[in-house]
């Protein structure tokens, strides 16, 4: 078993190779930084104790770019498995409790009710928020989330068309 980023107490900081997979796949600490929304100095040292941990540099920094050294290359896969291990098991205790937990994909779009039907019909999106009230798809099912009544104001002298004793 490779010790991975034991602290004082000698327990296991998955934040490490949390921090150290986002830098390797985005091969910048920036972004890596970004996607960890972190502080950049929090990355930096979470990798630099995970290198002294495994004894091995992981990055070759060159500047302002970075490369995988072999140590990182053998570690990344395994990175990637420790932490989708890591994702079934509290999958599996909230299925235990009756708790549904993932990741959809949701969009607003400007583009409208139209692109966003097609997006769902392609498997794009997984929900999509519409202004539509019905539809003869029977492969959409359509949801109400709010109904609302709205009016139109308007000061009735500015329109003709409008009823001034209403």
């Amino acid at each position: 078993m490779i010790p991975i980023a034991v602290d004082d107490n000698g327990r296991r900081q998955i934040f490490q190779i949390e921090y150290f997979l986002g830098v390797a796949e985005e091969m910048s600490f920036t972004r890596g930084t970004q996607r960890a929304n972190i502080v950049q100095s929090a990355v930096s040292a979470g990798i630099k104790q995970l290198e002294h941990d495994l004894g091995s540099a992981l990055f070759l920094r060159q500047g302002r770019s970075i490369a995988l050294t072999q140590a990182g290359e053998a570690l990344l896969p395994h990175t990637r498995r420790i932490l989708a291990d890591i994702q079934g098991a509290r999958d599996a205790v909230d299925a235990s409790q009756g708790t549904v937990r993932g990741t959809v994909k949701l969009r607003q779009t400007v583009q409208g009710t139209r692109s966003s039907l097609a997006e769902l019909r392609s498997g794009t999106l997984d929900l999509a928020l519409v202004s539509v009230h019905n539809s003869s798809d029977t492969t959409i099912e359509l949801i109400p989330m709010h109904s609302e009544c709205i009016s139109f104001l308007c000061v009735p002298a500015t329109i003709p068309c409008v009823d001034a004793s209403r």
